[in-house]
């Protein structure tokens, strides 16, 4: 029988790290676009999205969000700048930008 303790438990636990993002990313204004954001972790960290404004993303007809990947369903000027991927567990936090240049004439 083995006796899990706290201390125990966070030597066997990892704080998120982000390895991989696409950055740098361009968009055509009303195209799609996809950001994607990798990251390693025990427990295994979840993640948000921030848009360039600072506002987290929910998921819904513009955005739609699965796994370590957001689409942009139709980009428009609001989604140029800088994205925030953020991963958390338990043990902290991690975050890094994801930048989105526009492709083509700005509206």
């Amino acid at each position: 029988m083995y006796i899990v303790t706290e201390l125990s438990y966070r030597l066997l636990s990892v704080p998120p790290k982000i390895f991989l993002t696409n950055s740098p990313q361009s968009a055509a204004i009303q195209s799609e676009f996809s950001l994607t954001c990798q990251s390693s972790g025990d427990p295994s960290p979840v993640i948000q999205w921030f848009k360039p404004n600072g506002q987290p993303i929910l998921s819904n007809h513009a955005y739609v969000q699965s796994d370590d990947m957001l689409k942009i369903v139709s980009a428009n000027q609001s989604d140029i700048g800088e994205w925030t991927c953020r991963y958390c567990n338990l043990l902290g936090c991690d975050a890094q930008t994801v930048i989105v240049f526009s492709k083509g004439k700005l509206i």
